[in-house]
């Protein structure tokens, strides 16, 4: 059995690669979204946090021989748990990257999100947050009449606006990724001062808001990834199918 580890798009295009050379895959979310996502394709899937025994309890039953982790470039708890029950279990550990190489001369690059609202603690202006709903009360100093979250339409994202005190007049409730064109639409919708993104890669949309806070002529402030040592790293779908196939082979 492969383990796929991840709700993201990268993760279910894998999955559908995967299942074409006739492999089977357990993909495992944590999200209720990500679950729909799987099922909808057919894969077997389950839902919730995984600890690191959870983990090893989930290798054993499932008789996991690869692990393959195509989750978020900033769930990096999970990587790094991945990485270690790996190491334990003797299992290969194949790590899908998103590939980034988008930079602005408009835009301000910091290390966490404690970090971005730092930044814009002492800047006035409206502040469009298109880095999901799990970290909004990092940004809760900056005051909530000045945030505009943008979130998935789903219970989780709008309740976690709620508790952040976000009015809904300002929660921005969308499936993304979103073009170029109606992320410089929502910023004069708004009147945006600064959007704050992380840096998600292509599949995030991550271009289309650089590009839109350059057009609108906004400061956007980007979020590193966290700095991870990978054992074996990806960022093309054929090379890492090719190399899970060959550990499925033993070749």
């Amino acid at each position: 059995m492969i383990w796929l580890i991840g709700g993201t798009s990268n993760a279910i295009e894998l999955a559908l690669r995967i299942t074409d050379k006739g492999l089977p895959v357990l993909a495992t979310v944590t999200t209720r979204y990500g679950e729909m996502l799987f099922q909808y394709y057919g894969v077997e899937v389950r839902r919730g946090a995984l600890t690191l025994d959870d983990m090893a309890a989930l290798i054993h039953e499932k008789s996991v021989s690869i692990i393959v982790d195509a989750s978020h470039p900033f769930a990096y708890v999970v990587s790094e748990n991945a990485i270690t029950v790996a190491k334990q279990t003797g299992l290969p550990y194949l790590r899908f990257e998103r590939e980034t190489n988008e930079v602005s001369a408009n835009a301000v690059y910091v290390d966490s999100y404690s970090d971005a609202c730092q930044y814009l603690m002492d800047k006035p202006g409206n502040v469009l947050l298109t880095t999901g709903s799990k970290n909004l009360t990092d940004f809760a100093p900056l005051g909530a009449d000045r945030l505009y979250p943008r979130v998935l339409p789903v219970p989780a994202g709008l309740e976690a606006c709620s508790k952040a005190g976000i009015a809904p007049s300002h929660i921005l409730a969308a499936i993304g990724p979103f073009s170029t064109e109606f992320n410089v639409a929502t910023i004069r919708q708004y009147l945006i001062s600064y959007l704050v993104t992380k840096d998600s890669g292509y599949e995030g949309g991550f271009p289309e808001k650089l590009e839109a806070a350059e057009q609108a002529g906004i400061t956007a402030v980007v979020i590193r990834r966290p700095a991870l040592q990978y054992p074996a790293v990806y960022s093309g779908y054929n090379e890492i199918v090719e190399a899970i196939s060959r550990n499925s082979l033993g070749e």
